[in-house]
């Protein structure tokens, strides 16, 4: 049955490009989008670029909630247009498997997965088809309008930004050390996921995705950031444990030229992403608390702490508190 991805591109940043290699004939991919969404790293733009797949972005209007809503209803629009495809959501929001209830007990084919699960569910489907040839691709906007912009791309990789608009994509190196593309998944890297399993995770495949999300912006030359920012998002036994390993191997993970996030401010809200998700909560929450965060004179944590809950409220924001806390040195020396 052809397939249809339903992106949160707030909640699961650019997880999805993983998807593209595997999809099959008919398969399509709308990604929902707002100027909150994270910016996609170079690796994952080129690879947008030079699959031949229609992919269809979708802006939405901002607000509480609003990208979700908008997701649900064109889903429920999809569904009596081309009621013979398959559903799936890319998010990591547990909010939408309500709706994923109340289309199964109709009897649609209608999924979730989380956006760290889109590398074990291409993994999974290339070993039963071939990889697709990289070729012509054709990108559709769909703006605020509704208006509708179609931008074909002949597979070239994408032009750097301008002269001193950005500067190096990577940190010196220390040493030669072979670079790795971290759009494709390094050798050894079930070995990784074997970590996690011994650790007792119930989400081992999209645990060991996430470490390879966090060298988009932690460079491997700061092996001590690395560690701290491991023990941080996992725990302390674990953390060890996937340090020793990612240093053993660490000339599969070094990150590739235009893999590694330049600008230090992307590099925060990208990480602040990964560890709201990492603890459950919505990772397009990351921009406003960057905001807030940059927004206390002396980084204080009372005065953190009561800016997160005024804005949010006690409860849920005592749930952002605790992970921005957990991971402020780490943060601030990305």
């Amino acid at each position: 049955m052809k397939k249809i991805y339903l992106i949160d591109s707030e909640n699961v940043n650019d997880a999805w490009v993983e998807l593209l290699p595997v999809l099959e004939g008919g398969d399509r991919i709308t990604v929902f989008y707002t100027d909150k969404s994270p910016h996609m790293c170079y690796q994952h733009v080129i690879a947008l670029l030079e699959k031949e797949r229609e992919i269809r972005f979708i802006k939405c209007f901002e607000g509480n909630n609003a990208l979700d809503f908008q997701l649900v209803s064109e889903l429920g629009y999809m569904l009596c247009e081309m009621p013979d495809y398959e559903y799936v959501i890319v998010s990591n929001d547990t909010g939408f498997d309500a709706i994923v209830k109340y289309w199964e007990k109709r009897g649609r084919k209608v999924s979730r997965i989380k956006g760290r699960e889109c590398r074990a569910v291409a993994k999974k489907a290339s070993e039963k088809q071939p990889v697709y040839e990289e070729t012509k691709g054709t990108v559709s906007f769909e703006a605020e309008e509704g208006e509708t912009f179609i931008a074909s791309c002949a597979g070239e990789p994408a032009e750097s930004e301008e002269p001193g608009e950005s500067g190096e994509l990577r940190e010196p190196e220390e040493s030669a050390v072979a670079e790795a593309d971290l759009s494709k998944e390094p050798e050894g890297a079930d070995e990784l996921t074997d970590i996690f399993k011994a650790n007792g995770s119930e989400d081992a495949a999209g645990e060991a995705q996430l470490v390879c999300d966090m060298l988009h912006v932690i460079s491997l030359h700061k092996m001590a950031l690395f560690h701290n920012a491991l023990t941080c998002m996992f725990d302390q036994k674990t953390g060890d444990e996937v340090y020793a390993y990612i240093k053993k191997h660490r000339a599969d993970y070094i990150a590739a030229p235009g893999a590694y996030i330049s600008k230090k401010k992307e590099r925060e809200r990208y990480y602040i992403g990964l560890a709201l998700s990492a603890n459950g909560l919505p990772a397009e929450m990351a921009q406003e608390l960057h905001k807030i965060l940059y927004s206390i004179p002396k980084k204080e944590l009372k005065s953190l702490n009561n800016a997160i809950i005024k804005k949010y409220g006690r409860d849920e924001g005592a749930k952002y508190y605790a992970v921005l806390k957990k991971h402020l040195k780490v943060i601030g020396k990305l």
